[in-house]
């Protein structure tokens, strides 16, 4: 039972965890990506984080021709993409785990994607601490985005990272925020050691 494998103060939220609402578009044909509103907004995400917004914009006004067959080469190439990356962090043992947090370079990761890979990856590490995925902002900017993913039994537990990594970061002259269980932030890039020790610091006796 799934109530076996974790601790017992995260157990009563465990119910929390196998069911949620899901919605759909009506007007959309069936069995489409466009008719499950979660398959809906992961496609226009890809269009996003790939810098095809025109795509997305054209898909929300009604184009189901040529943005069609744009969007599916756009997803298609982001999966492509998404499952790349995650393959080489596995085989190269990318995650270093901390007292109280995990984290990897993700530094030949596109900075649009390094929150999408760091959820994803969640699952190979250790799910009672969160993970921090770092890569560089652009070509242009060689300051670090961080991306920080973690099990929802974490923030149904009452951790609310957001305001936790804003504090950290802010602290080495960067800034961030965001929701309890994903959240991030930019930091100088010098200032790298000095955020994750500060962070694994700030984390001992919430988890």
């Amino acid at each position: 039972m799934l109530s076996m494998e974790v601790p017992p103060k995260y157990v009563k939220h465990i119910p929390k965890l196998v069911y949620a609402d899901s919605y759909e578009f009506l007007h959309e044909e069936n069995h489409t990506s466009l008719r499950d509103a979660s398959e809906f907004s992961t496609a226009m995400n890809a269009c996003a984080r790939n810098k095809e917004e025109m795509v997305a914009l054209e898909i929300l006004k009604g184009n189901r021709s040529d943005a069609l067959d744009a969007l599916e080469l756009i997803s298609r190439e982001h999966r492509r993409y998404l499952a790349l990356k995650i393959k080489d962090l596995d085989e190269n043992n990318a995650i270093t785990e901390l007292d109280n947090l995990q984290y990897f370079n993700g530094n030949n990761i596109k900075s649009e994607v390094v929150g999408t890979i760091t959820g994803m990856i969640l699952s190979q590490g250790n799910w009672q601490k969160p993970i921090i995925g770092y890569t560089e902002i652009s070509e242009e900017n060689d300051d670090l985005k961080i991306s920080l993913r973690c099990s929802r039994l974490l923030a149904y537990d009452g951790i609310h990272f957001g305001n936790i990594i804003r504090e950290v970061a802010q602290s080495v002259g960067g800034n961030g925020g965001g929701h309890s269980v994903a959240c991030g932030a930019y930091i100088p890039k010098e200032k790298k050691d000095e955020f994750i020790n500060a962070f694994n610091d700030k984390l001992e006796g919430y988890l």
